[in-house]
C-alpha cells in the first residue's frame, strides 16, 4: 500500500478539468439535446366613456399564437370594437389552413357569461 490515503471517487457532475486537477483522471462525457419553441399573444383593450357603448371597453384586440383544443398551435387575429358594433377573428393553421373566419356585426355573436340573455 502507498502512503496516500484513499480517496473517495467525485461525483459525475464535477468537469473533467477540475477532476483533473484534484488528480482524478476519470472522464465523463454526458449529451443532452431539446428544443424550446415560443409562442405570443398580445391583448389590447381601448378603454373609455363613449354613449351607446355598455362598459368602459371600447375596442378588444388580440394578435398572435393560440392554442387549440387538439393541441395544435394556431395564429390569432380577433378585433371586437363596440364603438362601431363589428367583430372580426381569423384563426389560421401552422400550415395555412383557415380555421375560423368570421367578420360582421356584434350582434350576430353569441354572448358568453353574465352577458346571455
Amino acid at each position: 500500500m502507498t502512503g496516500r490515503p484513499l480517496r473517495k471517487p467525485l461525483p459525475e457532475w464535477v468537469p473533467r478539468w477540475i477532476a483533473r486537477r484534484l488528480g482524478h483522471g476519470r472522464l465523463v462525457k454526458r449529451r443532452t439535446e431539446d428544443s424550446v419553441t415560443f409562442h405570443s399573444l398580445l391583448g389590447v383593450v381601448h378603454k373609455g366613456e363613449r354613449l351607446g357603448v355598455r362598459g368602459r371597453r371600447l375596442v378588444e384586440m388580440k394578435v398572435g399564437d393560440s392554442l387549440s383544443e387538439d393541441g395544435a398551435w394556431a395564429h390569432l387575429d380577433q378585433v371586437v370594437d363596440r364603438v362601431h358594433r363589428r367583430y372580426r377573428k381569423l384563426v389560421v393553421a401552422a400550415d395555412g389552413r383557415v380555421i375560423k373566419d368570421v367578420d360582421g356585426p356584434i350582434e350576430d355573436q353569441q354572448a358568453h357569461g353574465p352577458q346571455q340573455k
